[in-house]
């Protein structure tokens, strides 16, 4: 046996319109592929709304990257300065006395600077009367901490010291913990240990 033929049956109310959504005020051809004007706006503020953040997170990044370059190349000065300073305080001769003192004198800044000039004529007559030659080569060094005004850097120097009563040179190995100052646009030594 067929079944009767049944009638399609419309289950969308006659006022719901094409678009069968239950509202009559909105026309069937406006429902797709067209923004109403609230909705542009709302998409609008949306995008100004992205496109700031946008823009504020990128001058943040440029400003941690300005910072960052900024802060590697004052550590490498830095350690530039100290590792001079640390040839210069083991590299001194008889030879040469005037420059070599000067030099340590020019690296320096504060109580460094003042105690070595208190220093400069004590070791002036040792370099002299017992006719000292010393050289030193930094082999290593580390950042202990640094910013853009401060730094300390360990320095290690091998080195040799010949003498009038040890004519040949003998090795030495020197620790030393340098601590800088940026002062103008160098980088100072006010404070030297060694070890």
């Amino acid at each position: 046996m067929s079944e009767p033929d049944e009638a399609p049956v419309d289950r969308a109310p006659a006022d719901q319109g094409i678009a069968g959504h239950g509202h009559e005020d909105v026309p069937a051809e406006s429902s797709r592929g067209r923004l109403g004007p609230g909705r542009l706006r709302a998409l609008s503020a949306l995008l100004a709304a992205l496109a700031l953040l946008l823009l504020v997170g990128g001058v943040v990044l440029g400003v941690q990257a300005v910072r960052h370059g900024g802060e590697r190349s004052a550590r490498e000065a830095a350690v530039q300065a100290a590792e001079q300073q640390a040839v210069n305080v083991t590299s001194l001769s008889s030879n040469d006395v005037e420059a070599g003192l000067q030099r340590v004198v020019d690296g320096g800044t504060g109580d460094f600077k003042a105690e070595y000039d208190q220093q400069a004529e004590r070791l002036r007559e040792a370099l002299n009367s017992q006719e000292i030659t010393a050289k030193g080569e930094v082999v290593d060094s580390a950042v202990v901490r640094s910013d853009e005004q401060s730094a300390v850097v360990l320095v290690v120097v091998n080195g040799t010291v010949a003498n009038k009563a040890q004519p040949q040179a003998q090795p030495r190995r020197y620790r030393m913990q340098v601590e800088l100052e940026h002062v103008g646009d160098r980088w100072l030594t006010s404070s030297l240990s060694i070890d």
